[in-house]
């Protein structure tokens, strides 16, 4: 039997409206937290004509770029002491008693993310599989590899990005969905069995409290990967992250493209993160895909290919890849979620 800790019953549902209103101020806070640091940050460091260019004060633009990146991070942790959880549940850690084939899963799946990209976008930009110089193979394989070796000096830099979505915002968002969710079922007598005498004694069906689960983390999966998308809205704009700037739609596409690819990556990223119960997993896979697929995706590629290359990159390159590995850690989550 499945514990029903964390189910509504008639007897406390009125003790759920404080609990709830603290989870959506805490999602409140985060949201202008975490979006106000990074856009105002943003506005001075991404403008090239601006004033820090203009004076050539790139150590001042540097650091308005690592408080813009790590304002997840600040948001997380201002929010997690003010309501005096801390950090004492260890998910800066790495766990890997029981879980170390997650990390290397962590590894392994952006690697195959950046064959996929590889393939369709040589293939879409007719390019031709085969290497564009005449560096022998061993050479041409180096450049991936010196981006794995990257990976270090992104896991610091994307764990201001973890901490804040897979290690807060992500959980804070399935525990406010799975309450309004709860409520609804308990208000259409849903998440009981049938009978009158199981719903005044609180015997749950197996089946609905899983629903509850699953439909929670959906929530969380869609409304957390728009929310992180989002905050990635001023680069899209400004600096054409991922699909450019010479496409039809410019950037109300583009913004609309980096929430479904986020909402799929944040899919497999947040179940490497339940799965090892550390936000270590996830950061690594992250540094993984931002180092690594660039150089396995352009492989082939001369830079001299017809086409919009960097828009078809984002779709070939990224969003596919990210829908391919999303789809099945979507289910994962849910499958985990009903046990």
């Amino acid at each position: 039997m499945r514990s029903t800790e964390n189910i509504i019953t008639e007897k406390n549902v009125n003790n759920l409206e404080p609990a709830r209103k603290k989870t959506v101020i805490q999602i409140l806070l985060y949201v202008i937290i975490s979006f106000g640091i990074m856009y105002v940050t943003g506005a001075f460091y991404l403008k090239k004509d601006g004033y820090l260019v203009k004076h050539n004060l790139t150590e001042v633009s540097n650091f308005l770029y690592l408080l813009g990146i790590f304002s997840p991070l600040i948001a997380c942790v201002i929010l997690r002491y003010v309501s005096k959880e801390g950090f004492k549940d260890g998910i800066m850690l790495p766990k890997f008693t029981g879980h170390l084939r997650w990390y290397f899963i962590a590894v392994l799946v952006p690697l195959l993310m950046g064959l996929i990209g590889c393939i369709l976008v040589t293939y879409s930009l007719n390019a031709g599989f085969s290497f564009k110089n005449n560096y022998s193979f061993f050479v041409n394989m180096l450049n991936p590899a010196i981006s794995l070796d990257m990976v270090y000096f992104n896991m610091f830099i994307l764990l201001g990005e973890e901490l804040g979505w897979r290690a807060y915002i992500y959980d804070k968002l399935e525990e406010f969905f799975r309450s309004i969710v709860s409520q609804a079922d308990n208000n259409g007598k849903h998440i009981y069995n049938n009978s009158e005498d199981a719903v005044s004694c609180g015997n749950y069906s197996d089946e609905n409290v899983s629903g509850v689960d699953k439909r929670a983390v959906s929530l969380s999966v869609i409304i957390g990967g728009i929310l992180w998308g989002l905050w990635h809205a001023q680069l899209v704009v400004v600096s054409g992250l991922n699909y450019g700037k010479d496409y039809a739609g410019y950037p109300y596409v583009g913004i609309i493209l980096m929430c479904i690819s986020c909402i799929f990556m944040g899919a497999f990223l947040q179940l490497l993160r339940k799965k090892t119960d550390s936000v270590i997993a996830p950061t690594l896979a992250h540094a993984v895909i931002d180092s690594c697929i660039p150089a396995i995706v352009s492989m082939f590629l001369s830079g001299n290919e017809s086409g919009n290359i960097q828009f078809t990159f984002g779709i070939y390159g990224l969003l596919v890849p990210a829908i391919v590995a999303g789809i099945p850690s979507w289910y994962l989550l849910l499958r985990e979620s009903g046990k």
